[in-house]
């Protein structure tokens, strides 16, 4: 109260004694703290050149203290302030909006995150700063890739790699390449995101130690993952695992934890999996990574899934929906629906698990990651197999594999599932010899079908079952559900 009562000059001379006093504590007081008092103390000193590098000295350490603490909206405000009482045409300017869109970014804020990024590669173009135009480009295309706005991500990928090669860096380069692959992955087209991804590694190929070259090397596991070379998949990871625990780096060591928890998944080592998974969970959350904690928590549903925990598969699949909403990642939050239909499924609520498919593949199409949904289609064609409705079923299964067959996924898990469902359909209708033609060109598949026998999830081997019974004129056998899907978010 009586602080109130003095005039602004006085308050302001308050506040310079108690920030020379505290300068004196050798970094026992926080920075937010010297800061605070720098930026009063000015309020009577509007003209103190002194008192305003104080303030941006503090402000910065504070906000680096904010980001160690994964305090991201705290660290966001010191940056905001930090571009206030920064000259608006220096590259400083560029580096305080980086940080800001960055922190903004972490604590799930994309719109407001979007517009800081913008109005950085603004300033880095007027003042020709190229490579800081680069690092802003990267940032654009990691938050449209975030809310799954792929074709996006890929343009700002694109224009980052052509900057980057202007300015000769290695680094900005592999990274923007990297990009490229990722989101060519993500597009369905596996085979070549994987070339585009050595191709980074090539790049990076001087820079064995670094952080793009460890990111670039977990993307490729996870495309590895998918294409069902799980031993390929496994060793690289293990090894990012090693490099990141020695390097003390949380959420590369979260990112490649979660995605070997994946290859154990496939693997049928479920114990190891899990730990894989726990392990990601709560070093995604101590490090406050949103994407990541939201895959995990889909890793871990699947897995009570798989081992029959549906209520708490169900429960985890909700969490992390939810985030996903938060982020305007409606690829996974597309996927998720899917996974969460298993549940109904299991219930018995097939009313209840269509409607989650089918706002799944609304989303899926949104995104436009045509592998989520064909990943629709076919568990459609599992629910209409179930309830009787055969002629949707193998009409389903169908359009499943043709959209599969057209992204390059012709020799994967999901292209003979969806052959098996439709090979199920078709007998079910008396169609046996359409039947037989369906299971054998899932059989023929080797790669994928190999992969298929070797997950472990019970209702994916019953549908191997089905595949071999009726490619050699056999019956179907009973199916209870479908195969359950891992968010592969690279």
């Amino acid at each position: 109260m009586a602080y109130q009562l003095f005039m602004p000059s006085a308050r302001a001379r308050l506040h310079a004694l108690a920030l020379a006093v505290l300068e004196q504590s050798k970094g026992q007081v926080p920075a937010r703290d010297l800061a605070l008092h720098a930026r009063l103390a000015q309020s009577g000193q509007a003209g103190s050149f002194r008192l305003r590098r104080l303030e941006r000295r503090y402000q910065r350490r504070a906000a680096r203290e904010a980001e160690q603490l994964n305090q991201p909206l705290e660290a966001a405000a010191c940056y905001a302030r930090l571009c206030e009482i920064s000259d608006a045409n220096s590259r400083q300017s560029i580096e305080f909006l980086m940080g800001l869109a960055k922190a903004l970014r972490h604590a799930g804020r994309l719109d407001a995150a979007r517009k800081a990024a913008c109005r950085a590669r603004r300033l880095a173009q007027r003042l020709k700063r190229t490579s800081d135009w680069a690092r802003a480009e990267l940032l654009l295309g990691e938050m449209e890739y975030t809310g799954s706005r792929l074709a996006q991500a890929r343009r700002h990928a694109q224009a980052a790699q052509r900057l980057a090669r202007a300015t000769r860096s290695t680094e900005l380069e592999g990274t923007a390449v990297n990009m490229i692959g990722v989101v060519t992955f993500q597009l369905g087209q596996l085979r070549r995101g994987l070339r585009i991804m050595e191709q980074a590694e090539l790049v990076l190929r001087g820079r064995r130690n670094s952080r793009p070259t460890m990111l670039t090397s977990i993307n490729r596991a996870v495309v590895l993952n998918d294409l069902g070379e799980l031993a390929r998949a496994q060793s690289i990871l293990e090894g990012c695992v090693r490099v990141a625990r020695r390097r003390g780096n949380g959420r590369d060591l979260g990112t490649a934890l979660g995605n070997l928890g994946i290859t154990f998944r496939k693997l049928g080592r479920l114990a190891q999996a899990r730990r894989c998974y726990q392990e990601a969970l709560d070093i995604s959350r101590e490090v406050g990574a949103l994407d990541r904690i939201s895959a995990n928590l889909g890793n871990l549903a699947n897995l009570d899934f798989s081992e029959g925990n549906f209520e708490q598969g169900a429960r985890l699949v909700r969490e992390a929906m939810a985030i996903a909403e938060e982020l305007g990642d409606l690829s996974s939050l597309g996927l998720f629906s899917i996974n969460l239909a298993t549940y109904h499924i299991e219930l018995g609520e097939y009313e209840q698990a269509k409607r989650l498919v089918l706002d799944g593949r609304e989303l899926a199409k949104k995104a436009r990651v045509p592998y989520y949904e064909a990943s629709a289609l076919n568990t459609l064609a599992s629910i209409y197999n179930l309830t009787g409705d055969f002629a949707r079923a193998a009409e389903s299964a169908q359009n499943a594999a043709r959209a599969l067959e057209s992204i390059g996924m012709g020799d994967t898990p999901e292209f003979c599932s969806a052959q098996g469902h439709r090979a199920i359909a078709l007998a079910r209708l008396g169609r046996h010899k359409e039947a037989r033609a369906a299971a054998q060109q899932g059989l023929a598949r080797k790669a994928g079908y190999r992969a298929m026998t070797e997950d472990p999830d019970a209702d994916t081997r019953h549908l191997c079952q089905n595949l071999e019974s009726i490619a050699n004129g056999g019956r179907p056998v009973e199916i209870k559900g479908p195969a359950r899907l891992n968010p592969r978010r690279p």
